[in-house]
């Protein structure tokens, strides 16, 4: 499951998702709200599912925050995307930040309460790989 909200960096998007299909694994990109979501340089995208929607049922595997400044922060700020975050670190999955929202978790009282307990990609690496070290289990916590 990939969160976006307005104002994601969309190469990551479009990298994460278009490898994890690629893969034969359902992926759903889910916004706070079903509909349309406009990237930080214009490219709008449908969510497959709302926040609310996402929470139905059983946690997903793992979760991505695809990244941008504006996205994490807003997605920070819901209580729904901490709450999934939770359910999804409690069920054995993994919650992971592309480089792109590094700079939104300074300061944020939010994702400091998941912070050691989320995968970020490091700076250096594409977004391939730590897709890949993702969907292979291989990406590892912060030390």
């Amino acid at each position: 499951m990939i969160l976006i909200a307005g104002g994601f960096d969309e190469e990551p998007v479009a990298g994460c998702v278009r490898q994890v299909r690629q893969a034969g694994i359902v992926c759903q990109l889910v916004g706070l709200v079903f509909g349309p979501v406009v990237g930080q340089n214009g490219l709008k995208l449908w969510t497959d599912a709302s926040l609310e929607t996402a929470l139905i049922g059983p946690p997903p595997q793992w979760l991505i925050v695809a990244g941008g400044v504006a996205c994490t922060r807003a997605l920070g700020r819901d209580p729904r995307v901490q709450q999934l975050a939770e359910a999804v670190l409690n069920g054995g999955g993994q919650v992971a930040l592309t480089a792109t929202a590094r700079p939104a978790l300074r300061g944020d009282p939010a994702w400091a309460r998941l912070q050691g307990r989320m995968v970020v990609q490091p700076a250096e690496q594409s977004i391939h790989t730590f897709t890949s070290a993702l969907l292979q289990g291989r990406a590892q916590l912060p030390r």
